[in-house]
């Protein structure tokens, strides 16, 4: 984090395009306003559109504005687009990989040239906009299954930066619940156990399902002690699943690399050893397994994983060096630690040597 907030220190005393990607809810909105803060334009108007709250017939007139007559339902007068407004300020386009094709093209014609044109206008703007965007989502794999340009994600690329998941920075829990409750106005007290729960949650929602989970316990009245009976009951599953996990795979229980990947997969343990043993099946054959592949075999075993936690969960697992994902349909392979992870949590399955 600390390279991360360095690194968007000397990024906002540019006016490149900035492309900021990570999990959801680790702070990358809150990345771009502060680059915002930090840069030349902090006087100047900072305005955030959500591509995906936004139908796609909406998103282009209310990115690049409309003349009267437009459309049906176009407002008397017209109505000037975001660009216009945050004209020598930033604009933030957040979960940019659900804007369509077509408008894709637009937003590239307007970063290239620096002008744009309302609907139902032949009169040409010129803009002066800093342009930050945010996805959640691997956009490389969106280009290699076309559903994003790749001379956009150039464009927008430019200065990339990535914010990395809680779950690969336990260290910064104490510090955040501290800074969380400051913002609370609450003065409560984990007992040891109760912050052990805490620090060994997988937290899929990163800082936001952090501070849900302080939310609620700040709501048990100031100067409390919590102890683990009054935590949230989603970490106290988690907790007594990791515990049950831990105890069960106790042949390796006392390795470093088990201890991580029992912290990081959490409560999805099995899942996680569910695609270690797809891809362990791949490699008999000397090939990898893409997402698409990895879900259809989950679906066939019964297993229900979403494209999203295959691919949170192959991130981690790449993390801590299980597997190693490349590019294309069959890119993920397993390593020789996950093979040997694998044989010794699962000898049943008999996985190659």
């Amino acid at each position: 984090m600390e390279n991360a907030k360095a690194l968007a220190q000397k990024m906002a005393q540019t006016n490149l395009p900035i492309l900021i990607t990570g999990e959801s809810g680790t702070g990358k909105e809150l990345f771009a306003q502060a680059i915002h803060n930090s840069s030349p334009r902090r006087e100047e108007p900072f305005i955030a559109v959500n591509c995906a709250t936004i139908p796609d017939s909406l998103l282009e007139s209310e990115l690049f504005g409309y003349e009267e007559g437009a459309f049906t339902g176009a407002k008397k007068g017209g109505k000037l687009g975001l660009f216009e407004y945050a004209h020598r300020g930033t604009l933030l386009l957040d979960e940019i990989e659900c804007m369509s094709l077509s408008l894709q093209v637009k937003l590239l014609r307007a970063i290239q040239e620096k002008e744009i044109m309302r609907l139902g206008s032949h009169k040409v703007i010129p803009i002066d906009v800093r342009l930050i965007a945010i996805s959640n989502i691997d956009l490389e794999e969106m280009i290699q299954e076309k559903t994003f340009r790749k001379d956009l994600f150039y464009r927008l690329s430019t200065l990339p930066l990535s914010i990395p998941p809680l779950c690969e920075r336990k260290g910064d829990i104490p510090l955040l619940i501290h800074a969380i409750q400051r913002t609370l106005g609450s003065s409560f007290t984990l007992t040891d156990e109760a912050m052990e729960v805490f620090l060994n949650h997988p937290y899929p929602g990163n800082v936001r399902e952090l501070y849900n989970y302080l939310e609620y316990l700040s709501c048990l009245g100031e100067g409390s002690i919590i102890t683990y009976s009054a935590l949230p009951v989603l970490l106290k599953k988690s907790w007594e699943q990791h515990r049950s996990d831990s105890s069960s795979y106790v042949t390796m229980d006392s390795a470093p690399q088990t201890t991580a990947f029992f912290r990081a997969a959490g409560i999805h343990a099995e899942e996680f050893l569910f695609l270690l043993g797809q891809l362990a099946e791949a490699s008999k054959v000397m090939r990898g397994m893409g997402r698409g592949s990895l879900k259809a075999s989950a679906q066939e075993a019964g297993v229900v994983l979403s494209d999203n936690e295959i691919r949170t969960a192959l991130h981690c697992l790449s993390q801590l060096g299980l597997v190693k994902i490349g590019r294309g349909r069959r890119a993920t392979r397993i390593s020789a630690s996950g093979l040997s992870l694998y044989r010794q949590l699962c000898p049943s399955s008999q996985p190659p040597a």
